[in-house]
């Protein structure tokens, strides 16, 4: 694959993403999307907190909020669903954030997280990455912290997906025997907050 078809694949996978929380986050919650970077997600019919470590742009309907995901600033219960992409794996030890984002969810709120597959061109193209996850440590980390996981699949995207209108069943796609293996760089994690606490 050339430097540009693998940035199209990236970008394709990207606008399935965006498929994914659509259908995942319910209308009228209240969203804490950590780690939003660069590209803020938002939604008119849904409450959507932006937050990372720095600084970034800033979407009419989204709140921005500088913290760091060892140190949220927000009370209790305060979401209905979390967005953590590209974040897990820029962390030495997930689990006490995966944690703490269990703290300030509600009872039954639903986290969708994408992390690199322990693949080292998924892991290490990135000098900010510190790990890669097996789906074994996805599920350990999410268990450990209060999450259970609901489903767990290979995401990503490939050359031409976008142009020939299959990003909205790219996940389906992963599922081909081969496409995920090759094309599927990512885990899409969905997990719902155990209500019992942390290891409950």
């Amino acid at each position: 694959m050339t430097r540009t078809s693998t940035a199209r694949a990236a970008n394709a996978g990207r606008r399935g993403f965006t498929t994914v929380l659509e259908s995942e986050f319910p209308h009228g919650g209240r969203v804490l999307n950590l780690g939003a970077g660069l590209v803020s997600w938002a939604r008119d019919t849904t409450t959507v907190v932006n937050v990372d470590h720095v600084p970034g742009p800033r979407h009419p309907a989204a709140c921005q909020v500088v913290a760091d995901a060892g140190h949220l600033p927000f009370r209790a219960g305060s979401f209905t669903g979390v967005l953590a992409k590209d974040v897990l794996e820029h962390l030495v030890d997930p689990v006490p954030a995966l944690a703490l984002l269990h703290d300030v969810t509600a009872p039954g709120a639903m986290l969708i997280a994408t992390v690199p597959r322990a693949v080292p061109r998924a892991v290490w193209d990135d000098p900010t990455h510190v790990r890669g996850f097996t789906a074994n440590a996805v599920r350990t980390a999410m268990g450990l912290s209060g999450w259970r996981v609901r489903t767990l699949g290979r995401i990503g995207g490939f050359p031409g997906a976008g142009r020939l209108g299959l990003t909205p069943y790219l996940e389906l796609i992963m599922k081909v025997p081969g496409f995920g293996h090759r094309f599927g760089t990512n885990w899409l994690v969905r997990a719902q907050r155990i209500d019992e606490g942390p290891g409950g």
